[in-house]
């Protein structure tokens, strides 16, 4: 009999681990499809739609969602849109212990020229070269 229900509490346990695995599995593939969104397939407005998905649903997981915020931004930068500044931000505010990702948002403010502000000489320099 002990066995018996020794056997009824590993599975028990099995089960519980498995379920806690779900969510942590449906987010990773939630923020896969976020990146053929954007990088394969080139929709970023639909990219974006689904890494603010992946931060809500999903912001117990701080790495996660600092890495759908970052890539959220890179969106945001290649459409042009100043939402990208203030995303980057966000991340070095809110996120500043994911490591990676606030190295890359930093990274990504320096590449980003103020608003307004005019090209830099490095840009004009190869715009005057003819290159």
């Amino acid at each position: 009999m002990s066995n018996r229900i020794a056997a009824h509490f590993a599975l028990a346990v099995a089960l519980s681990l498995g379920a806690q695995q779900v969510p942590v599995r449906k987010g990773q593939e939630l923020f896969q499809r976020a990146l053929v969104k954007e990088r394969a397939e080139g929709k970023l407005e639909e990219a974006i739609q689904l890494y603010q998905q992946v931060i809500r649903e999903f912001a117990s997981d701080r790495a996660l969602a600092a890495k759908a915020w970052l890539q959220a931004g890179r969106c945001y930068q290649k459409l042009g849109k100043p939402e990208a500044r203030k995303v980057y931000e966000r991340i070095l505010r809110d996120y500043a212990d994911q490591r990676e990702a606030a190295k890359q948002a930093r990274r990504a403010l320096r590449d980003l020229r103020p608003p307004g502000a005019p090209p830099s000489a490095k840009v004009d320099a190869i715009k005057g070269s003819g290159a």
